[in-house]
């Protein structure tokens, strides 16, 4: 089914717990201005580009993927995923993760961080600014700024005008709640990596997702394979494969084509084959981690492969949240023609143990 949320919501929970306790502790609830937590019972039109900014809703975020070259030809992914959280008094809190993989070396660099309290409100364009980070989005440009310990990004993301809105209007509810979700396929990236000491211009393209709703997600055996796939011709497929607390599964999907018009796929029109698994030597979870996709509508028959396996997000918080995130390529058959390419894939639900979070 859809990607439906957030991967972190044993976190955003947790970061909720915090947001009311701070109330207690001295926060004034008659200082805050708080709105009313719309609850559409019926799809209302998604507007740009209002709707690419904050909403009053329980659970949101915005997420980029994207593949990077330098100029010397090296080349990496990365992930950048902003989780907002807020709570029935209208505390709010955020929450990021960002990773790196340098597919050259086959090293895979991650760090998250966590900012409270935030209020609803104070500014329509998303920013977070904390040890480093300073994430700035908005609907004309994005600029992402990470300074780590291991390796400093500096990116500017152009608007990309082509946009997915996910079973047919960008509107999904079940029995779990309800959910927006839209996605600019490509957006051109351009900035600098500096990494080992040298410092490198970097550019590529970004796919990025932007969710808010009001919905909740059991724990394992429920979670997600979900898929962005970039494919010749200008044409952009998201894949996800949804399990419930039965572990019962349900596939979903969307196809723009280079005309524009958008495919929506059900489960009778994909077939998704694990092909193979790995196990994390840090958490022993066991990750599918080698696919085989046909969609038979659009001649595709392709098999999706890590680029490097070990791309596990370690660093989520709490420790059950832990996903896989990874820069992927994918070789076969689209539109009936031999083609390879670049995808991102995730994994979620996969982790069923309490571990120990490594310091970022």
């Amino acid at each position: 089914m859809e990607k439906i949320v957030t991967k972190y919501i044993l976190g955003i929970s947790v970061l909720i717990l915090i947001l009311g306790s701070l109330t207690i502790l001295g926060y004034q609830k008659q200082h805050l201005q708080i709105e009313e937590i719309p609850y559409p019972v019926e799809y209302q039109t998604i507007n740009f580009p209002e709707d690419e900014y904050q909403h009053s809703t329980p659970v949101e975020w915005w997420y980029y993927s994207g593949h990077l070259i330098s100029t010397d030809g090296s080349k990496y992914g990365f992930h950048v995923t902003i989780f907002k959280g807020r709570s029935q008094t209208g505390f709010e809190g955020y929450m990021a993760h960002v990773s790196l993989t340098d597919l050259e070396n086959h090293i895979h660099h991650q760090s998250s961080r966590i900012l409270i309290p935030r209020f609803l409100g104070e500014q329509d364009d998303i920013s977070f600014n904390k040890d480093g980070w300073n994430i700035q989005l908005n609907y004309i440009d994005n600029m992402i700024i990470i300074d780590s310990p291991l390796y400093k990004l500096k990116l500017d993301l152009t608007n990309d005008p082509r946009t997915i809105l996910h079973n047919k209007n960008g509107y999904i509810t079940n029995d779990t709640g309800w959910t927006y979700y839209y996605s600019h396929p490509d957006l051109a990236v351009r900035g600098y990596l500096t990494l080992d000491g040298k410092e490198m211009n970097v550019s590529g393209t970004v796919w990025m997702d932007h969710q808010w709703g009001d919905f909740t997600v059991p724990s394992y055996p429920a979670g997600w394979q979900w898929f962005s796939i970039l494919l010749p011709d200008n044409e952009y497929l998201m894949i996800s494969e949804s399990r419930n607390s039965s572990n019962e599964s349900k596939l979903y999907g969307t196809l723009l084509e280079s005309n524009g018009q958008a495919l929506h796929l059900t489960d009778n029109e994909i077939s998704l084959t694990i092909l193979n698994h790995w196990v994390s030597p840090a958490t022993k979870a066991k990750y599918p981690i080698r696919w085989s996709l046909k969609v038979k509508s659009a001649g595709i028959n392709i098999i999706i492969t890590p680029d490097i396996v070990n791309q596990e997000i370690t660093t989520a918080f709490p420790p059950q949240t832990i996903y896989w995130e990874g820069s992927s390529s994918y070789k076969g058959l689209v539109r009936n023609q031999s083609a390879t390419g670049k995808s991102y894939v995730e994994l979620v639900g996969y982790v069923i143990t309490d571990v120990t979070i490594p310091t970022a």
